[in-house]
């Protein structure tokens, strides 16, 4: 896959940087922040961009930094959150209510970024889960970023399911079997179809109860 350069970003600012510096972050690393972005010295161009890593930005995130913007980390850059839109809405809420229903005390479902996470039963008091059984994303407007980077950051992930309900097109894009940065069983599921959890096989979604319209 080729590099990802979001067509918009969220710059990391230079205090936010100097906060990063002091609190212990980029220990012995040569980085100039240019124009948002972290670059290693003497670098190039911005094929040669260091990313921020998922520590980092969550280090953001606890010094409230982000508390009221909505960006999400993608391959290194914060990029901002498509506004959710009623159709979206709506289907998170439909499968949120359907999952943990039928997944009660077998597994934790999760809803912000990605929209539904199953992972397993375990404590995530300290950490965010290392591992999903399933992650869902309810795309409208960010079906392009969904079906790309998103597909290819869980199948790099090992995530054994992911599935793309798509509310425009009315259908839900099922990916399997993850190998290097991709998946090689996709199948689509429409309106009047229905569709078993891989990891939970007894657990069936109707996709009329999650795209209605």
């Amino acid at each position: 896959m080729a590099q990802f350069v979001p067509e918009t970003f969220r710059p990391l600012r230079r205090i936010e940087y100097n906060q990063l510096i002091e609190l212990g972050e980029f220990a012995g690393e040569k980085l100039e922040l240019l124009d948002g972005v972290l670059f290693p010295r003497h670098a190039s161009g911005v094929e040669d961009f260091r990313p921020l890593r998922r520590a980092e930005y969550d280090r953001l995130i606890e010094l409230g930094i982000l508390e009221r913007e909505k960006v999400e980390l993608l391959e290194g850059w914060m990029v901002p959150v498509s506004p959710i839109h009623p159709p979206h809405g709506s289907a998170v809420e439909e499968l949120t209510h359907v999952l943990i229903r039928a997944l009660d005390r077998r597994a934790k479902v999760r809803v912000h970024l990605p929209d539904l996470a199953v992972v397993p039963l375990e404590d995530h008091t300290i950490a965010h889960p290392h591992r999903a059984h399933l992650l869902i994303e309810v795309a409208d407007s960010s079906v392009r970023y969904d079906r790309t980077v998103k597909l290819s950051i869980y199948a790099r992930c090992g995530v054994p399911e992911y599935w793309i309900v798509n509310v425009v097109d009315k259908r839900i894009q099922v990916h399997r079997s993850p190998v290097g940065e991709t998946y090689t069983d996709v199948q689509h599921f429409e309106r009047g179809q229905s569709v078993a959890l891989l990891e939970f096989p007894d657990v069936v979604v109707q996709v009329d109860e999650i795209i209605r319209g």
